[in-house]
């Protein structure tokens, strides 16, 4: 193989792991995010059905978003 060929060669599968790295990045923070949500749903769920932490965080002034 031929020196420039060998060059085209490096930065082609350069640029390929540079976008499998950000595929992989946006994959995670998009996981992190429904991982949070999921939580965030736990501790909605909790104050709708229970009457005590509906009020208290009412009193509170408290805000779960």
């Amino acid at each position: 193989m031929t020196q420039p060929a060998a060059a085209v060669a490096v930065v082609a599968s350069l640029l390929f792991v540079g976008r499998e790295i950000r595929a992989n990045t946006i994959a995670l923070q998009r996981d992190e995010h429904n991982s949070t949500m999921e939580q965030w749903t736990v501790i909605r769920m909790a104050i709708a059905k229970n009457r005590d932490i509906a009020e208290l965080t009412a009193r509170t002034g408290t805000s779960v978003t």
